[in-house]
Protein backbone atom coordinates (compact mmCIF):
# COMPACT_ATOMS: atom_id res chain seq x y z
CA UNK A 1 0.00 0.00 0.00
CA UNK A 2 1.42 3.28 -0.93
CA UNK A 3 1.45 6.27 1.07
CA UNK A 4 2.02 8.89 -1.99
CA UNK A 5 -1.08 11.31 -2.18
CA UNK A 6 -2.65 11.31 -5.84
CA UNK A 7 -1.74 13.84 -8.32
CA UNK A 8 -4.95 16.03 -9.78
CA UNK A 9 -6.23 14.66 -13.93
CA UNK A 10 -7.52 17.66 -14.36
CA UNK A 11 -6.28 21.30 -13.74
CA UNK A 12 -7.91 24.13 -10.66
CA UNK A 13 -10.78 25.46 -11.66
CA UNK A 14 -9.93 29.54 -12.51
CA UNK A 15 -11.12 31.73 -9.09
CA UNK A 16 -14.42 33.71 -9.56
CA UNK A 17 -14.58 36.66 -8.05
CA UNK A 18 -17.55 39.60 -7.96
CA UNK A 19 -16.63 43.08 -8.67
CA UNK A 20 -20.60 44.56 -8.22
CA UNK A 21 -23.30 42.99 -6.40
CA UNK A 22 -26.80 44.60 -5.32
CA UNK A 23 -29.05 42.97 -2.99
CA UNK A 24 -32.66 44.14 -1.82
CA UNK A 25 -33.77 42.77 1.16
CA UNK A 26 -36.66 43.02 3.47
CA UNK A 27 -34.74 41.87 6.69
CA UNK A 28 -31.54 43.94 7.17
CA UNK A 29 -30.69 41.95 10.30
CA UNK A 30 -31.30 38.36 8.69
CA UNK A 31 -29.57 39.46 5.93
CA UNK A 32 -26.75 41.08 7.49
CA UNK A 33 -25.95 38.01 9.53
CA UNK A 34 -26.19 35.39 6.39
CA UNK A 35 -24.32 37.67 4.06
CA UNK A 36 -21.74 38.96 6.29
CA UNK A 37 -21.25 36.47 9.12
CA UNK A 38 -21.98 33.05 7.42
CA UNK A 39 -20.78 34.12 3.56
CA UNK A 40 -18.24 36.25 5.01
CA UNK A 41 -18.89 39.51 1.99
CA UNK A 42 -18.25 42.91 2.98
CA UNK A 43 -20.87 45.87 3.00
CA UNK A 44 -19.36 48.49 1.33
CA UNK A 45 -22.88 50.64 1.39
CA UNK A 46 -26.62 50.14 2.48
CA UNK A 47 -29.76 52.46 3.05
CA UNK A 48 -32.75 51.81 5.38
Amino acid sequence: MSNEIPKPSVPAPDILRCAYMEIVVTDLAKSREFYVDLLGLHVTEEDE
